[in-house]
């Protein structure tokens, strides 16, 4: 194998890499079956209110001004709707995953 060749070989693994490890979410975000979105965080309340034995919530949150992904980690009701007070969850758009159903926060 030339020079060339194993330069271009661990490209490959270092653009496939990043790849693989989003395999999980993506698969996890294939099984929403339906999605709701919210004009006000604090209208989140009322949809977890729902939340049946053994959802599961995942939490997704990304930066109003940048885009960027802030957390991304699986979470309780109690710690959602403590983190709502206390933040609003200000300058940050949100997803949370509550079993096959998606909340989106998206406003401008």
């Amino acid at each position: 194998m030339t020079a060339k060749n194993h330069l271009a070989f661990l490209l490959f693994l270092l653009f496939l890499s990043p790849v693989r490890s989003q395999l999980p979410d993506v698969e996890e975000l294939q099984l929403i079956e339906d999605a709701i979105f919210l004009e006000h965080p604090t209208d989140m309340v009322d949809e977890m209110a729902k939340l049946k034995v053994g959802d599961t919530l995942t939490l997704i949150t990304f930066s109003k001004a940048t885009g960027q992904l802030l957390e991304h980690r699986y979470t309780s009701k109690e710690q959602t709707i403590t983190e709502l007070k206390k933040t609003g969850f200000r300058n940050r758009y949100f997803v949370l995953l509550i079993g096959k159903t998606a909340l989106f926060h998206m406003d401008n």
